[in-house]
């Protein structure tokens, strides 16, 4: 036969999704379906957010399996923003407001909250959560150039924490005396010991309740795993990749 030239058989492979790395809808599939998560809330998806006429949220769904909703009421109602964080939508705290979430902490001896956040004031006692309503358990807190963690044991010092946003991600490991607890702020880490009990039952994300300890600025994500996501480099750089496409947090 001629006229025909055999060449070898070209071999074409599936790529894989194309992933843009400012949408954070492919990161929140794969948050959702941690086996270790507790629960994912984000203020920044309208959809998930119940709020009145003025924009006051009275709860946020979780986008997790467990169902465990955001809930405030009355005066303790942070207000909606879309925009709030410029590129996204996110609840904003003025210092007493506050959301809570029943079994927000499972109580295992593991365990992470990650935040994406942008604080627009702090003084010395701005707590960012709260557990259990006690001040014996987990807390994070910011001062206009500090992040702490477990109150002072570890803190992350910023130039000025409300100059940005953030990716904040605290984790601890209670399987050891004192425990293990790492502060992560955008891509800066430190890590340190705490003698602190562990988180377990409600969590209250914004103050502490007192109308005089709270954060202020804006909250675009509220997520909490039963793991030290600082033993497990995947989980970590998916929950700082996913900062980073919601809002944008380099």
């Amino acid at each position: 036969m001629s006229g025909f030239l055999v060449t070898s058989p070209n071999l074409f492979t599936y790529p894989g999704p194309v992933v843009d790395d400012y949408d954070p809808a492919y990161y929140v599939r794969q948050i959702a379906n941690l086996p270790t998560l507790q629960c994912f809330h984000r203020f920044s998806d309208a959809s998930t957010v119940t709020r009145d006429g003025s924009n006051l949220i009275s709860s946020v769904a979780d986008v997790g399996p467990k169902a465990l909703p955001a809930v405030a009421a009355g005066a303790y109602r942070p207000t909606w923003v879309d925009a709030g964080m410029e590129v996204c939508a996110a609840a904003f705290f003025n210092g007493a407001h506050n959301l809570r979430v029943a079994s927000m902490f499972a109580g295992g001896p593991r365990g992470t909250v990650c935040s994406v956040l942008w604080p627009s004031g702090a003084d010395a006692t701005s707590r960012i959560y709260v557990a259990d309503s006690s001040d014996n358990n987990p807390n994070l807190y910011g001062t206009n150039a500090v992040f702490r963690g477990y109150s002072a044991d570890v803190q992350n010092i910023e130039a000025n924490i409300t100059s940005r946003r953030h990716c904040l991600i605290m984790t601890w490991d209670h399987t050891v005396a004192p425990g293990l607890i790492s502060l992560h702020t955008n891509t800066d880490v430190v890590t340190g010991t705490s003698i602190r009990t562990r988180a377990v039952g409600e969590g209250i994300i914004g103050s502490f309740g007192d109308n005089s300890s709270g954060m202020i600025g804006y909250m675009a994500a509220n997520i909490v795993l039963n793991e030290d996501a600082s033993r497990n480099p995947a989980v970590l750089s998916l929950l700082q990749t996913y900062a980073r496409a919601e809002a944008r947090v380099n």
